[in-house]
């Protein structure tokens, strides 16, 4: 059960509060559809409020210049993913939802390389015309899943009926279960090494349902990427089959499951997920805490 204020649901049964008795009342379906009408509650009734947050006009752009950004909600209009101009890190969760469709060409004019880390979870849902990720996060390299989706999803990808791949070639850590479900265009599923990109969950329990069938998805990789084998079967791994999409720090042979620099050299041991080189503060992201732009085991004030 999720609780938040006035407002409790559960993905059984939904109670809503009285100024959100309205969305019952109009979309008799959702007692046919629980999880579906519990996104729309979620993302209707339980942030600042729905006034505040339709269409671009009036969203104010007040991100710190340190780039920490906390919980984001990006929902209505794809203008308003500028709310994610300057972000390096979200310090909770992202949850993109709503969009009417747009052509995948107004997402391209959206990109936020400097975003490597979400501390929370990842949501997407209705996110129609959305094909793709890898314009907008090309470097996310880390959902830490500190804060969870349904108590235990850190990625999930919910009725996007556009989206054909996931493409984020950054991504290397997932701490949590992903959920990629009714999406039904959607391929390379099977080409992810989800117990090596999710080492702490059990890969039996992702929920993958309702995407496209794998035999009609061209689910092959470039012939340098890495293989790995699950369940006894072997198989390149990759987000598409371009060249530079592979996998990647499947093969890095560092001590205590420490990660590779792309030129193949072990990262530093305060460093998650990948870094450019071997000193703490080439990090892409950082284990503990960063100081000055580097990676530190405490606190310097504590």
């Amino acid at each position: 059960m999720w609780r938040s204020g006035r407002n409790v649901i559960s993905p059984r049964y939904l109670w809503i509060s009285p100024g959100c008795t309205w969305i019952a009342l109009g979309c008799p379906w959702m007692i046919k559809h629980p999880l579906t009408a519990t996104l729309i509650v979620l993302l209707t009734c339980l942030t600042q409020s729905l006034a505040s947050s339709c269409g671009d006009a009036g969203l104010p752009l007040d991100n710190p210049k340190d780039g920490a950004c906390g919980d984001m909600d990006i929902r209505n209009s794809v203008k308003n993913f500028r709310l994610l101009e300057n972000c390096t890190v979200i310090e909770g969760s992202l949850h993109i939802s709503l969009i009417d469709y747009v052509p995948q060409e107004e997402y391209d004019k959206y990109s936020f390389p400097l975003l490597r880390e979400i501390t929370g979870h990842l949501m997407m849902f209705r996110v129609f015309g959305l094909r793709t990720l890898r314009n907008l996060f090309p470097n996310l390299t880390a959902i830490r899943g500190q804060s969870k989706f349904f108590k235990d999803f850190a990625l999930v990808a919910y009725e996007m009926r556009d989206l054909e791949e996931l493409g984020l070639m950054g991504l290397t850590m997932v701490n949590g279960l992903v959920r990629l479900t009714k999406n039904h265009r959607l391929c390379h599923i099977s080409t992810i090494d989800w117990a090596s990109l999710a080492p702490s969950a059990d890969p039996s329990k992702h929920l993958f349902v309702d995407n496209r069938e794998e035999q009609l998805c061209p689910d092959f990789c470039h012939e340098s990427c890495p293989s790995t084998t699950h369940q006894d079967i072997s198989r390149k791994r990759c987000w598409s089959p371009k060249p530079h999409d592979c996998q990647r720090n499947l093969v890095c042979n560092c001590s205590n499951g420490r990660p590779c620099a792309p030129d193949g050299s072990c990262c530093h041991e305060l460093c998650l997920g990948g870094c450019s080189g071997t000193t703490a503060a080439d990090c892409y992201v950082c284990t503990h805490v960063v100081y000055n732009n580097e990676c530190l085991s405490h606190s310097p004030f504590s």
